[in-house]
């Protein structure tokens, strides 16, 4: 499903987790710098944890990252240092976590379907269709 969608997955025996909480506080950060500046950090982070296999963990990781994305280093840096979207992130895991998600994956779509675990291409493609229909019957 990824490479028809643009995304390359580089999946090794040896890969591991890391704590992703600095790259939450960096998607929080840039979703306040403007327009689409979130979706843009997501698609970056994604890409370069999946495909480029870097470590999400390290500030000066993500600091090239979103230089890479016309933000100021320094200015990352200093912000992921102090923590300063670290409350709002957090406040954002205690919604989803009152909302009944606890783990990764998780998708919401519409405010309404929950799918939650790793899911096939079928179930992803019904959930759409059941939403597509509700958002046209709602037109009408």
């Amino acid at each position: 499903m990824g490479a028809e969608l643009g995304f390359t997955f580089h999946y090794t025996d040896d890969m591991r987790m890391v704590n992703t909480f600095r790259a939450h506080q960096l998607i929080d950060w840039a979703e306040q710098q403007g327009h689409d500046a979130g979706h843009r950090m997501k698609l970056a982070l994604f890409s370069a944890f999946f495909t480029e296999r870097r470590d999400l963990h390290r500030i000066e990781v993500l600091a090239d990252i979103a230089t890479g994305l016309g933000h100021d280093k320094a200015t990352v840096t200093a912000m992921l240092e102090a923590g300063d979207r670290a409350d709002s992130v957090r406040e954002r895991q205690a919604y989803w976590r009152r909302q009944g998600i606890s783990g990764v994956p998780a998708m919401v779509f519409n405010h309404r379907y929950l799918v939650t675990g790793a899911q096939g291409v079928d179930n992803y493609q019904e959930v759409l269709k059941q939403v597509a229909a509700e958002q046209t019957d709602q037109a009408h």
